[in-house]
C-alpha cells in the first residue's frame, strides 16, 4: 500500500467513525494502520484532530482546542514507564469512557468536540443531568450505560434500524437524533474544567484539582486512582476488570498531577504531553465450532457459528459472526474447529482466528434457507438469486418503511409479514401497488385501517429526497449519512445514473466515500432504475450557508409528506432542523396527530407556531 493510498483509509476510517458514527473496522485495527504509517513516514500528516460535525447543526467555535490523546498498549510496560517516569512518578489514572465528547458553555450550550476548533450545539444535550459553573468551562464524556445499550439495539433491531457499532455511536445517535428520533437517559462524567479567562488555552490546574473543583459545582466525575509507584501501578492496569463498570470503556488515561503540566510538556497538534491513552487489547476467549448456520439478510446470506458457550466481555456467547466464504476457504475453517472469538467493537462476537482443524468441512448451501431458491456466489459473498424470497421481501419492506427510509406509518414488522402471508409478491417493490381491497384481506384490517395504509403507502412516495432514495435502495455500506453525502454531490437522478454507468469514479472525491462504496453503487443500475418505476425523486436544492441568523424550526405531527422533505427544505434554506423545543427554537411546525410534549415546551419557550407548508416557505424566503 502507497502513502497516499494508506493516508486515504485513515481518512476514510476517521470520517466513519467520528461523522458517521458507522466504524469500518476495529480500535485495533485502526490503530494498527495508524501506527504503521507513523513508523514509515513519522507523524506529521496525521497531526491533526477527526472531526465529529453534522451539517446540521449550528456551530460554536470551542475556547480552547479539543485535542485526542497519544495511545500505547497496556502490554507495552517499557513505554508506560517513560511515560510514568517523565510525569515524574506521580500520576492518576481515570478510565477512558467510550462515549461522546462534551463540552458544557453553561446556560444551555453544549457542544460536541468537532473539529476540535468547532462543534455542534447539541439541543438534545440539554436533556443530561449535570452540575452548573458559571464563569467556567467543562469538558467531558457522554456516554450510555450497559443496560440501556442492549436496549437501545433490541429497539432499533425490531424496529429493522442499523444497530449501533458501540456505546460512542449510540450516545452520538442520540444527541444528534438519528433515524429513529427517540431520546434515552445519557450520563455525564466530567474531568476537566477551566475558567473563562485570559489563561483559558492553558490548563493551570492540576488535574487532581479539576476533580474537586468539578464536585463542588455539582458535576459527576470519573472513577480515580492515584500512584506513586510503579509496579503497584502496572499490576492495576494489567488486572484491571473493565466488565466491572456500569459503562463501557476502552481503555484507561494516565495524567500528570503537576500543576500547569498542559504548559510544561507541552502540545502538539493531535495531542497534549502531559497525559496518554492505555489501551487494552481486544478480549478474546477460545471455544470450539458446533455448527455452521446460514442467515438471510436483505441483501446476502451470512454464514454465523454456533459455539460451544463461552463467558466472553460480561457475557454468555453460544453464536458469533464469521467474516465471509472466502475467509472460511483462506482459514480452513471447519466443523469441530478450535477457535478465538472475539467482541467487535465490544458488542458483536466474532471469530477472528482458527486454531486447529475440525472433522467435517463447511459447504456452501445450495438452496435458500428460507424460499429454496438457488443460492449464487458473487466474491467473497453469497446471495438468494429469487427476487419473490420472502425472507428479503420482508426484510426490505421493514427496511424502506422504517423512519429513516419512507417512514410509513402502520407498515410494521409483523404487518409486513401478515401481508405477505397473505398476498401474492414478485418483488418488495409489489408494497407500492397494494391497495385498501387487497389488505382487507389481510388479517387484522378493517375498513378505515385498510385506507389508512393504503393512503400511507401512497404518499410516502411522494417528495422523497435525492438522499432517501438513495439510502431506500439498501445498498450495502450506504447508510443515512452516505447517501446524503452522494446525493449532495450528485444533485439529480439522472446524474446519479450517468455516475453509476460510468462506474462511479467521480464519487471517489467525497471525503471518507472510497472504492467499496463505489463498487456497490455502480453494481446497482438495476435495482436504481426498478425503484425509479415507483418513486421519482426530487432533486437536491442549492444549499445556503448557515449564518449567525439562522432560524432554528422543529417540526411534530404528521404531514402528507415525509419528515426528511420538510428537514431537507430548512436546512437547504441555510436554517435549522431542530430536534426538540428550547429557548433557542423560533418555530414548531405543527402537523396532525401532534404529541403534546413539543406544543408544551413551545407555548413555555415563547416560540411560535405555524401549521402549514405555505407558512414555512413563507419564514424560509
Amino acid at each position: 500500500m502507497t502513502k497516499q493510498e494508506m493516508l486515504n483509509l485513515i481518512n476514510m476510517y476517521d470520517v466513519a467513525y467520528y461523522e458517521n458514527n458507522h466504524p469500518l473496522v476495529s480500535d485495533s485495527e485502526y490503530d494498527k494502520i495508524r501506527n504503521d504509517y507513523i513508523s514509515q513516514y513519522g507523524a506529521k500528516d496525521l497531526n491533526y484532530i477527526p472531526s465529529d460535525q453534522n451539517h446540521n447543526f449550528a456551530k460554536r467555535k470551542h475556547d480552547f482546542d479539543m485535542m485526542s490523546l497519544e495511545k500505547v498498549k497496556s502490554s507495552d510496560v517499557e513505554e508506560i514507564e517513560k511515560y510514568f517516569v517523565k510525569f515524574g512518578s506521580n500520576v492518576m489514572i481515570q478510565p477512558k469512557i467510550d462515549g461522546l465528547t462534551l463540552v458544557d458553555y453553561q446556560n444551555n450550550i453544549r457542544v460536541s468536540r468537532g473539529t476540535g476548533i468547532q462543534g455542534d450545539i447539541l439541543p438534545l444535550a440539554n436533556k443530561i443531568s449535570m452540575g452548573s459553573a458559571p464563569g467556567y468551562v467543562v469538558r467531558g464524556e457522554a456516554f450510555i450505560d450497559k443496560d440501556t445499550f442492549i436496549q437501545i439495539n433490541e429497539s432499533r433491531e425490531k424496529n429493522c434500524l442499523e444497530l449501533f457499532e458501540n456505546a460512542r455511536n449510540a450516545a452520538a445517535g442520540i444527541l444528534h437524533n438519528l433515524d429513529d428520533g427517540k431520546y434515552y437517559p445519557i450520563h455525564f462524567l466530567a474531568y476537566e474544567i477551566r475558567k473563562k479567562d485570559k489563561d483559558i488555552k492553558g490548563h493551570v490546574l492540576s488535574y487532581k484539582d479539576d476533580l474537586r473543583l468539578l464536585k463542588k459545582f455539582g458535576y459527576e466525575t470519573p472513577d480515580t486512582w492515584y500512584f506513586n509507584d510503579f509496579d503497584e501501578m502496572i499490576d492495576f492496569i494489567q488486572t484491571f476488570d473493565k466488565n466491572s463498570l456500569s459503562y463501557d470503556i476502552d481503555g484507561l488515561v494516565m495524567k500528570c498531577l503537576d500543576e500547569n503540566s498542559y504548559k510544561k510538556y507541552g502540545v502538539t497538534g493531535h495531542h497534549p504531553k502531559d497525559s496518554i491513552a492505555i489501551k487494552f487489547p481486544p478480549e478474546r476467549k477460545k471455544t470450539r465450532i458446533k455448527d455452521v448456520e446460514f442467515s438471510i439478510g436483505r441483501t446476502k446470506i451470512t454464514p454465523v457459528a454456533v459455539l460451544e458457550p463461552v463467558r466472553l466481555a460480561g457475557t454468555k456467547v453460544e453464536r458469533a459472526s464469521i467474516h465471509n466464504f472466502d475467509w472460511i476457504e483462506a482459514k480452513h475453517l471447519m466443523i469441530g474447529s478450535e477457535v478465538l472469538v472475539e467482541k467487535a467493537n465490544e458488542i458483536i462476537p466474532q471469530v477472528v482466528e482458527v486454531l486447529n482443524d475440525g472433522y467435517k468441512e463447511i459447504e456452501i448451501p445450495k438452496i435458500c434457507p428460507v424460499c429454496g431458491g438457488q443460492i449464487i456466489r458473487k466474491d467473497a459473498m453469497l446471495y438468494c438469486d429469487n427476487d419473490a424470497c420472502l425472507g428479503k421481501m420482508k426484510l426490505h419492506i421493514q427496511y424502506i418503511a422504517s423512519k429513516p427510509a419512507l417512514d410509513i406509518r402502520g407498515l410494521s414488522k409483523k404487518t409486513a409479514e401478515k401481508i405477505l402471508d397473505t398476498l401474492q409478491f414478485n418483488s418488495w417493490h409489489d408494497i407500492f401497488d397494494v391497495t385498501k381491497e387487497q389488505l382487507l384481506s389481510v388479517p387484522g384490517f378493517a375498513e378505515k385501517s385498510a385506507q389508512k395504509l393504503a393512503d400511507n403507502i401512497k404518499n410516502a412516495k411522494k417528495h422523497v429526497p435525492l438522499s432517501t432514495f438513495i439510502y431506500c435502495l439498501g445498498i450495502d455500506n450506504i447508510g443515512k449519512a452516505t447517501a446524503k453525502d452522494i446525493a449532495d454531490y450528485i444533485k439529480t437522478y439522472d446524474n446519479l445514473i450517468e455516475e453509476v454507468k460510468n462506474n462511479c469514479n467521480n464519487i471517489k472525491n467525497i471525503n471518507g466515500i472510497g472504492g467499496i462504496v463505489s463498487r456497490h453503487l455502480s453494481s446497482a443500475l438495476q435495482d436504481i432504475e426498478k425503484l425509479h418505476e415507483y418513486i421519482i425523486p426530487e432533486d437536491v436544492e442549492e444549499r445556503h450557508e448557515q449564518n449567525e441568523n439562522a432560524l432554528t424550526i422543529v417540526v411534530t405531527g404528521t404531514f402528507d409528506k415525509p419528515r426528511s422533505y420538510f428537514e431537507d427544505l430548512i436546512v437547504s434554506h441555510g436554517h435549522i432542523f431542530g430536534t426538540c423545543i428550547t429557548k433557542k427554537t423560533d418555530y414548531l411546525l405543527v402537523g396532525e396527530k401532534a404529541g403534546g410534549n413539543k406544543l408544551k415546551a413551545a407555548e413555555k419557550n415563547d416560540v411560535k407556531i405555524i401549521y402549514t407548508e405555505e407558512e414555512l416557505l413563507e419564514i424560509l424566503k
